[in-house]
């Protein structure tokens, strides 16, 4: 299903059902063109559901689906194999999926393992996907089935705006948001410039989903990594450690555990291994209480994990240190 050079609406979801078995896709070869791909106009509306959305941009146009809704209804969309994807590799000015609504937030469900690509265009200072004055909701899990769980993998930058007090970024459902994206610098603002993605103030990790950043990955911007009891974060541990400084830092639960998932090169005994920053931590609180370590970089090991403050560049941050313990010497007398 295609749509040329139109600043209309594409798809309309009202109280029915939109279904495009194949990409939703919208096409422009001249100036700015900008796809409404509905309006939800009450409670009621129901998700389109699409094999993918895609850009197909000649030129030196414009064009940007905007995944908004009227009023203050938040937006919907059920996203299939094919993901969010750039058919052409063109010269256009903004290449990006844009969302934007008042007081709501858009909500992605996943019908199958889907991409958000990277567009390739360096300069789309915005992001792949641009969520301005609102939040977005990844939900891994399958919108007919909740108990199977999908992967969705960045390949694409998240560019968010939100508040200070936003939750930015939620990540939820019973599957895996893999962060792995790639590509040139982009001409994000300030700190940001080198981001491929960006967590803006807030990506929190909820209802047992798990968040996976590849190694080398980065997901920078004001806010935290926040995980809620039962949810997973898997980072990848290489021979020069993490880049733990190339990602915001992580709130542990309040209540209940998290599980940090370490795979990769094995750790080194006998050493403090820094994993990640965190964020300020309550008065008295015990990270073992709160933090399950696993992972193939244990090598079935025990590890201990505890909170060093240094400074850096007269900042004093709080790291997360985890120190492996060799398997013991068994000994068995008869």
């Amino acid at each position: 299903v295609t749509t040329y050079n139109t600043s209309s609406y594409f798809l309309y979801s009202n109280e029915g059902t939109v279904t495009v078995g194949g990409l939703a896709r919208g096409r422009s070869n001249v100036g700015r063109s900008v796809v409404y791909q509905y309006g939800v106009v009450t409670d009621n509306t129901q998700p389109i559901r699409a094999a993918g959305l895609a850009y197909d941009c000649g030129g030196n146009g414009q064009l940007y689906w905007r995944l908004n809704s009227e009023g203050n209804k938040a937006g919907m969309w059920v996203v299939g194999s094919r993901g969010f994807s750039w058919p052409n590799r063109r010269n256009a000015d903004y290449s990006k999926f844009y969302t934007e609504t008042s007081t709501g937030h858009v909500k992605l469900h996943s019908s199958a393992d889907w991409t958000l690509s990277n567009s390739g265009k360096y300069n789309t200072g915005s992001g792949d996907l641009w969520v301005n004055g609102a939040s977005v909701t990844i939900d891994t899990s399958d919108y007919d089935d909740p108990t199977v769980g999908h992967v969705v993998t960045l390949n694409g930058r998240v560019k968010t705006t939100s508040n200070a007090n936003a939750d930015a970024v939620i990540v939820t459902g019973c599957g895996t948001v893999v962060v792995n994206t790639s590509g040139t610098s982009g001409s994000l603002s300030g700190n940001d410039r080198e981001t491929l993605f960006a967590a803006g103030t807030s990506l929190v990790v909820t209802n047992g989903a798990t968040l996976k950043v590849n190694a080398g990955k980065k997901i920078l911007g004001a806010g935290t990594i926040s995980l809620a009891a039962g949810t997973t974060l898997a980072l990848q541990s290489t021979a020069d450690t993490f880049t733990e400084a190339e990602i915001v830092p992580v709130t542990p639960p309040e209540t209940g555990v998290a599980t940090l998932k370490i795979d990769g090169t094995r750790l080194l005994c006998g050493v403090d291994n820094t994993i990640c920053r965190l964020s300020d931590l309550p008065e008295g609180y015990v990270l073992k209480d709160h933090l399950n370590v696993t992972g193939t970089a244990l090598g079935g090991r025990r590890c201990k994990l505890k909170a060093v403050e240094v400074t850096e560049n007269e900042t004093t941050v709080t790291k997360l240190v985890a120190n492996i313990s060799p398997i013991g010497l068994v000994l068995i007398f008869k």
